[in-house]
């Protein structure tokens, strides 16, 4: 448990001292003491750290996909045919359950990190937010998700360069890690129409489309889930969140994120229309984020659409005014950016509600050293 504290604190460390390094890059700094660390921890986990591992790489899903060929995979449609790949991969050493684990986390980190570093103007806050809102952790979990996660994080360097072809080849990319991936196709659709946030249409119609997603019938829904073969999680409340606490609590972070950044002006001491790109980008996302979490209401696995805008949105935001935290930021700027991130590391590391079920150290808070069995 001390141990994911210490990178924490090591990050907050960084984001404060990012400012006064002017003689050694700031990329360097945070590869070195976050991005590595975060990788090295991810890799070397005990196979109990994350809900999911052990049934993605001991008790089903490695299991299945080593016994059937790639040409059942692709019939079945079970497992997408990207990790299918990973997994057939990791058959070829040694120990297979651990080289999937390390295979993994190159894919999750590695393109997260890249991703990162190449966007973000402030590396070690994106990496500090990445930790308070539980996305590393939950990289330990959805691992299939997360990888296609992590490849819609590196989309959005043609996204903002307005290079669309290039942003659609990686999502469909990503499509081959998670299905779910295909939803953010349309992102550059939803960019478009930020740029009428001005109108007074635009918020009225924005505003009954979410109307309309929490009363949408749950009959229609029914037979899409069931169609895209998710007919098992139709009406549980088990996947993804318990009864509504899930979807809300995120819809609530969107919201404040969506306030914060929509009145925050744009920095004048850089390139004036990468700014406006970004902060395009950036809306957009938190406005799809936020219909995606109405919709969640409806059929509690929808929550777990919601991490792909949290995670495209924290590269981004470090880059907006909304993230500044000097002493010329608005409080209350400052206060709807930062207290979603703290609520919802408060959730995940200490109320530990049923539905997280991600968090490391809650399997074997006694024993910090015992991710790290393979190295010892």
């Amino acid at each position: 448990m001390a141990v994911y504290f210490m990178l924490l604190l090591t990050a907050l460390f960084l984001v404060f001292e990012e400012r006064k390094i002017v003689n050694f890059p700031k990329v360097s700094v945070s590869l070195l003491f976050l991005a590595i660390p975060m990788l090295f921890l991810s890799m070397f986990r005990s196979f109990e750290v994350g809900s999911d591992t052990r049934m993605y790489v001991i008790d089903w899903a490695l299991p299945e996909i080593s016994e059937s060929s790639m040409v059942e995979i692709a019939e079945t449609g079970r497992w997408e045919i990207g990790f299918a790949a990973l997994a057939k991969l990791s058959l070829l050493s040694s120990d297979p359950p651990r080289m999937l684990v390390i295979l993994t986390s190159l894919f999750i980190l590695g393109l997260s990190s890249f991703a990162i570093l190449k966007l973000s103007n402030r590396p070690a806050l994106a990496f500090s937010l990445i930790i308070l809102s539980s996305l590393y952790y939950h990289d330990m979990q959805i691992l299939r998700q997360a990888i296609a996660m992590s490849i819609l994080q590196c989309a959005l360097i043609p996204l903002l360069r307005k290079q669309y072809l290039r942003y659609v080849i990686l999502v469909f990319v990503a499509f081959l890690f998670h299905k779910s991936a295909i939803l953010l196709v349309v992102l550059p659709y939803a960019v478009f129409l930020v740029k009428f946030r001005t109108k007074k249409s635009f918020w009225l119609i924005f505003g009954s489309m979410c109307i309309l997603l929490l009363i949408f019938p749950m009959s229609l829904l029914n037979m899409v889930m069931s169609r895209l073969g998710y007919e098992n999680y139709v009406g549980s409340q088990e996947y993804g969140g318990s009864n509504h606490l899930a979807p809300l609590l995120l819809l609530l972070c969107f919201i404040a994120w969506l306030v914060s950044t929509h009145t925050a002006k744009n920095n004048t001491d850089q390139n004036v229309e990468k700014d406006k790109r970004n902060k395009q980008v950036l809306l957009a996302i938190l406005f799809f984020g936020i219909l995606v979490s109405c919709i969640a209401f409806k059929i509690a696995i929808l929550y777990r659409l919601i991490p792909y805008f949290l995670a495209l949105f924290i590269p981004l935001f470090v880059n907006d005014e909304a993230s500044d935290i000097s002493r010329d930021a608005k409080i209350s700027n400052v206060f709807l950016s930062y207290s979603p991130f703290i609520g919802l590391f408060i959730m995940y590391t200490f109320l530990v509600p049923s539905w997280t079920a991600v968090f490391p150290y809650i399997v074997m808070p006694l024993n910090p050293a015992g991710f790290l069995y393979p190295l010892l």
